[in-house]
Formats: C-alpha cells, sequence, structure tokens
C-alpha cells in the first residue's frame, strides 16, 4: 500500500514539473517572437526587496550623443527579470525580444 502511494505521488510530482517547464518554455517562445503585451511591474517581495518584470520598449542614448540632449535614441524591445536588494542586484533572465507588430 505504502509503494503505490510513493509511487503515485512521484508520477504527480513528474508530470507537474514538466507542466511546469513546459508552460514556462511557452511563455518564453510568445516573449521572443514578440506576442506578449508590454509590462513594467513592480513586484515587492519584502521590505527593501523589488522583483522588476520588464517587457517591451527599452529607451537609451545612442553612444556618440551628448547626453544632455540625447537625440538620436536607440529602442530596444526585451524582457528581463531584475531582482534588485539593498546587498546589490541581480539580473535573473534577459533576451531581446522582437517588436510587436500592430
Amino acid at each position: 500500500m505504502r509503494n503505490r502511494s510513493i509511487s503515485s505521488l512521484a508520477l504527480a510530482a513528474m508530470f507537474g514539473l514538466a507542466l511546469l517547464t513546459m508552460s514556462c518554455v511557452g511563455l518564453g517562445l510568445a516573449a521572443r517572437g514578440g506576442q506578449l503585451p508590454a509590462i513594467d511591474w513592480a513586484i515587492p517581495v519584502g521590505d527593501y526587496h523589488v522583483l522588476l518584470v520588464h517587457n517591451g520598449p527599452t529607451f537609451s542614448c545612442s553612444p556618440h550623443a551628448l547626453h544632455d540632449s540625447c537625440r538620436p535614441r536607440q529602442v530596444r524591445y526585451e524582457f528581463y527579470l531584475h531582482y534588485i536588494s539593498p546587498y546589490g542586484h541581480r539580473l535573473l533572465v534577459s533576451f531581446q525580444t522582437q517588436a510587436p507588430e500592430n
């Protein structure tokens, strides 16, 4: 009786892990293909700890532009997860995405 419950629990855990892996891969493919909406979330996960989730355009100045004017801007579409704490910050996931089609 005990072996049957352990094997069914192991099978359920493997199924859950496979489902979680497939959903993460599907989300990553949708984000990379430009199918997700633009989001910019700051999720507090404790005192002075924040998880940033960003999908969409990121603007930066051209390397040869004067930073006071910053007229020629570069636009990159990217998805990233950024964890910020008082002790430092970590970029957890970051990849370029395609511009969304209108």
